[in-house]
């Protein structure tokens, strides 16, 4: 029993330690910013207007250059497009509507960059984030996702800390970040569009890195970079009512 509360402990600190360095990459430049291969960064929105100036932000004050950012909006009914476009995002709309995963693919094809990174709207990286991903791809590996806490929920964030110690075993990358090589994305066609996490919990990050697995890729999770993405989802199917920290994110942008 104590080595299970000293664990929790560790988790609690361990989260806590994430959450700022997420939260600083909202209001602090990094005073050295690292030049390498365009780096494209391929973001799926619906009515995201809400979430989407934080990513955007973490991403501008990313301590690697340069960034191509592409947000794909999936017909939103809300001000997304007009966001994106006010933090000089490139815009794709999709034609009809379409699964996050087909969202995902549509940005990758019309993306530039030698690296593919697939963020989720409502996550924000930690300054060194793309930096982290670029030097592990340069280095041998050809998919990375990174531990997760949470943004607006602080027992969730320990939770997912504790999964991160656990995770590189069973490579359970899920959609909300990775990275990865071009033609290591096209050697296995992109991510597939039969799974809709959105609608069947059905895993689209981890069918991913389970077909590279399989053709003998290196997948890799960069233990030490940290990745904050909301629990609204746990909020809105009922796996969690706590709200401890609700929004910081938002609430840190105002300041």
């Amino acid at each position: 029993m104590n080595l299970f509360l000293m664990g929790l402990s560790v988790a609690g600190a361990e989260s806590i330690r994430a959450e700022n360095r997420i939260l600083k990459s909202l209001s602090v430049k990094p005073a050295v910013v690292t030049k390498g291969p365009l780096v494209s960064v391929i973001i799926p929105a619906y009515n995201e207007e809400r979430y989407l100036p934080a990513l955007l932000t973490s991403l501008g004050n990313q301590s690697y250059s340069p960034i191509e950012v592409i947000v794909v909006d999936n017909l939103s009914d809300d001000n997304t497009i007009k966001v994106a476009k006010e933090f000089g995002a490139k815009v794709m709309v999709n034609p009809t509507p379409a699964n996050v995963n087909k969202s995902r693919n549509i940005g990758a094809s019309a993306a530039r960059g030698e690296y593919l990174a697939f963020i989720d709207a409502d996550t924000i990286p930690e300054s060194n984030a793309i930096l982290n991903s670029v030097t592990a791809l340069q280095n041998g590996a050809d998919l990375v996702y990174t531990n997760k806490c949470s943004t607006d929920d602080h027992l969730i964030s320990i939770a997912r800390v504790i999964v991160g110690w656990l995770d590189p075993v069973n490579h359970t990358a899920t959609g909300c970040y990775l990275m990865t090589n071009r033609d290591v994305f096209n050697s296995v066609s992109g991510f597939d569009e039969s799974l809709n996490p959105m609608t069947s919990r059905q895993e689209d990050g981890k069918a991913l890195t389970a077909r590279l697995v399989e053709s003998g890729y290196n997948v890799v999770m960069l233990k030490g970079t940290y990745v904050g993405t909301s629990a609204r989802r746990f909020h809105a199917e009922g796996y969690s009512t706590s709200s401890l920290w609700q929004e910081r994110s938002i609430r840190a942008l105002r300041r």
